[in-house]
């Protein structure tokens, strides 16, 4: 099993924040890291959806989220030297089901069914997005005035038409920021994300760091 280094012998960190798809922290989600399969530490995610693992070694991490009700999280995070990875997870309401048997007496002459295995289509092929257009964002001059600055984290819905559907603000530091930021992603247009070769719709969440040189 992968572990933990001594404290203090490096400085690779992985920090994020668990959030729900209407942009609400969850807190207490489980949250587990693995190295090659095998589970390195783990933790909860506190109040405002945090969570941070401190003193890692660099290699090729998968941050794992579980929450009752919604469908388990999985990121592949790589992590170098003296690197301080960060992850957003957006947590999607799971898929509720419910089996109904409904029976009844066979009619006279009627065969039953023969149990022959009906031929399924061969799945499981995904192309992820790839962007095509759209602008970046610019700084807005009134922020600049300001002297605000900060990461915009949205979250968004591709459709399967590649266009960009509802936008959640995940987080924003600035009123103007977060205004350019969502103006912008408007724009953008996608090669949608595809499975066994049909556009599907898909979440996307990105990421505007808007700093000074």
């Amino acid at each position: 099993m992968a572990e933990l280094l001594a404290a203090g012998a490096c400085a690779e960190t992985i920090t994020g924040r668990v959030y729900d798809q209407t942009g609400g922290v969850v807190s207490g989600a489980r949250v587990v890291l693995l190295e090659d399969f095998q589970k390195v530490t783990e933790t909860k995610s506190g109040e405002t959806g945090e969570f941070r693992f401190d003193g890692l070694k660099p290699a090729k991490y998968q941050v794992q989220i579980k929450q009752s009700w919604f469908q388990i999280f999985q990121q592949l995070v790589p992590l170098q030297e003296n690197q301080k990875a960060e992850v957003h997870a957006v947590l999607e309401v799971a898929r509720a089901a419910s089996e109904v048997t409904i029976n009844a007496e066979a009619l006279p002459g009627v065969p039953p069914p023969s149990g022959a295995v009906q031929t399924r289509r061969a799945g499981g092929s995904v192309q992820g997005l790839k962007r095509l257009s759209g602008r970046m964002p610019a700084f807005p001059e009134a922020a600049r005035k300001r002297g605000a600055s900060g990461s915009v984290v949205l979250y968004s819905t591709v459709k399967a038409d590649g266009a960009v559907g509802d936008i959640t603000v995940l987080e924003s530091p600035d009123p103007d920021l977060e205004k350019e930021a969502r103006e912008a992603s408007k724009t953008w247009k996608f090669e949608p994300m595809k499975l066994n070769g049909q556009p599907v719709e898909c979440g996307y969440v990105s990421v505007f760091h808007f700093r000074y040189r």
